[in-house]
């Protein structure tokens, strides 16, 4: 009974950890836009190439190179990406250049961003859950290291 209640003693840090999502961001119609306005995706470099050697399929296809600083988010991704998060070959992380490359027509462009808009969705509360999961074990620590004193001054 004593241990709920020791635990509890902090929920303060608990109900800091923010639970909003970036409502701006799901109204995004673009890629472009949607990887301008992602906190934790940098867009690098674009491209738009054509096919000159197949001039009547008169289609673009678009590049953009992107970089991912934080490391919690870049695991994150690439396991989504490697179990299969995003159809296709739209999305890939190319290891070398540490970057993420996505790789589309215009007409793919919905599907990719319905699908970018999840992950980011899903990536922010994966990273809520790691924050909330760690103050919980560093109030379970601090519990314990309490405990330990009382035990050592009562006995």
């Amino acid at each position: 009974m004593a241990r709920a209640t020791a635990i509890r003693y902090d929920d303060r840090e608990l109900l800091q950890v923010s639970t909003h999502s970036n409502p701006t961001i799901d109204k995004i119609q673009s890629i472009t836009d949607w990887l301008e306005a992602c906190t934790w995706i940098r867009l690098e470099d674009t491209g738009t190439y054509t096919f000159p050697n197949f001039p009547e399929k008169k289609e673009v296809f678009h590049a953009f190179y992107c970089t991912v600083e934080n490391v919690q988010v870049k695991n994150l991704l690439k396991t989504l990406l490697a179990l299969g998060g995003v159809p296709g070959k739209l999305i890939e992380f190319q290891k070398e250049q540490n970057q993420l490359v996505f790789r589309l027509y215009k007409s793919q462009e919905a599907t990719l961003l319905v699908k970018l808009q999840w992950m980011e969705r899903y990536i922010a509360k994966e990273l809520r859950f790691k924050q909330i999961l760690s103050k919980l074990i560093a109030n379970e620590k601090r519990y314990q290291s309490e405990e330990r004193l009382l035990r050592k001054e009562l006995f």
